[in-house]
């Protein structure tokens, strides 16, 4: 027999797992149909899609859509090159709208497993985080809203929380190596993450983030 606890926790685990599948098939599908009906309202998509185009034929991540020059001088964003061997497949600017969505899905796994394994809350608690986050209006903001390489903090994030939760050194910098590539204010995210560190009494590491 199960106790009422257990019929809790799977209650809420379920819960998450259809609104994490829910999520991930309407936001999906609505990028892709605002793709296929150009009915986006922003050019950022095709800078995106026009500079890790031209980066997969060896141009460097050179826009000619609306600069004449690298899109990295416009910000500093090397994880777009992360996206080219999807171009040298073929795929066009709808692969950046699963990319957008795989990132939103990861970061809910990521949150939900952080909460759980490393903060000690009980399992419900961590369904609860991980359905806030996809349900949150900034979340549907930013993966409604063309792709921008910001999207990424999503995923990498909370990868950066579960690997500094994780304690393994080289886990945590390959991640804040990602993280600082978004984009050249991600920075602003280690002063705070470094504050949890600080938390978890681990001066030295959290004074090599900063």
């Amino acid at each position: 027999m199960l106790s009422n606890r257990d019929n809790v926790n799977r209650l809420f685990t379920l819960s998450f797992y259809i609104i994490f599948f829910l999520s991930l098939y309407a936001l999906t599908r609505i990028g892709l149909v605002e793709l296929l009906n150009m009915s986006f309202h922003g050019i950022d998509l095709c800078l995106y899609d026009n500079a890790i185009w031209n980066a997969s034929r060896g141009s460097w991540l050179h826009c000619n859509l609306k600069h004449s020059w690298s899109y990295l001088g416009t910000h500093f964003s090397p994880i777009l090159f992360l996206f080219v061997p999807f171009y040298w497949l073929g795929a066009g600017s709808w692969v950046l709208i699963l990319i957008r969505s795989a990132a939103m899905g990861g970061g809910a796994l990521l949150i939900r497993w952080y909460a759980f394994r490393y903060v000690k809350l009980p399992e419900w608690w961590a369904d609860i985080l991980g359905i806030s986050f996809l349900l949150h209006p900034m979340v549907h903001m930013a993966t409604l809203s063309e792709f921008h390489g910001m999207e990424m903090e999503l995923f990498f994030v909370p990868l950066f929380l579960v690997a500094i939760g994780s304690g393994k050194k080289w886990f945590i910098w390959i991640s804040l190596f990602f993280l600082l590539a978004i984009r050249e204010d991600t920075w602003l995210y280690t002063v705070v993450i470094s504050l949890l560190v600080l938390w978890q009494k681990d001066k030295r590491l959290a004074l090599q983030i900063a």
